[in-house]
């Protein structure tokens, strides 16, 4: 899911003049084998009402009522690898140059996260326009999973801080408003307990407490994971 964390005025002002607009994964140099799953990734397209772009969106509905899987088939992947064929087709497109727009995991290791003197986020001095929390895993208990693949290294602090934390603290209220409790994943069931104590201290659980959220570590482990447990079992 992509959540905006500032105005549309930036996306839209590098978007331009074109009919298509389409970001590009970004990816680090250690992680460019994952090229073969799409240069482009669908979390943001932008189009306007005109001749090119109507007919770029008739040919994508085509392609992806024919064949839309989660696996790499030839040259289809999804609803993603059909980008990869955009730029040569459609001379109006533009691919965003703008950092901020669909920042997302895979593309952590070349992006700084900071707060401005009017604390508003900025990604490489940019703003941070919308962030695509792909693999964000909540479970019963109050325990979160914040990338379910490390794309090779951990978030940082400051991710985690100026991006993820305001996200969660808006799905806890959401949550609480609506009466919406955590079940499942959507690709597997809830961790077992015992696994996430022998995670401990490696940066892939969360835990909500009174009025935040705390990394699983060696130190708390101990009292974080019976509270889960407690958790689970009155919300069953």
């Amino acid at each position: 899911m992509c959540v905006f964390f500032d105005s549309l005025d930036s996306l839209l002002l590098d978007m331009q003049q074109a009919s298509v607009y389409i970001t590009e994964h970004r990816f680090p140099p250690h992680l460019q084998h994952l090229l073969v799953y799409g240069r482009f990734n669908v979390g943001i397209i932008g189009v306007t009402r005109c001749p090119q772009a109507l007919d770029c969106l008739w040919h994508y509905r085509k392609q992806c009522l024919e064949w839309c899987y989660d696996r790499l088939e030839g040259d289809r992947f999804g609803d993603q690898k059909y980008l990869d064929a955009w730029p040569a087709l459609y001379s109006l497109l533009k691919i965003a140059q703008h950092p901020g727009v669909n920042a997302a995991p895979w593309n952590k290791d070349v992006s700084e996260y900071t707060r401005d003197a009017e604390g508003l986020v900025r990604l490489n001095g940019q703003p941070l326009v919308c962030y695509h929390f792909q693999g964000l895993r909540v479970f019963p208990g109050g325990l979160v999973m914040p990338q379910a693949i490390d794309y090779d290294s951990r978030l940082s602090d400051a991710l985690m801080n100026l991006v993820y934390m305001p996200y969660l603290h808006l799905l806890q209220q959401a949550a609480e408003t609506c009466g919406l409790r955590a079940s499942s994943l959507r690709y597997a069931a809830a961790p077992r307990l015992l696994s996430v104590f022998r995670s401990r201290g490696r940066g892939r659980y969360w835990v909500q407490t009174i009025r935040s959220w705390a990394a699983l570590t060696v130190a708390n482990a101990w009292l974080l994971v019976p509270l889960i447990a407690v958790r689970r079992l009155f919300r069953q």
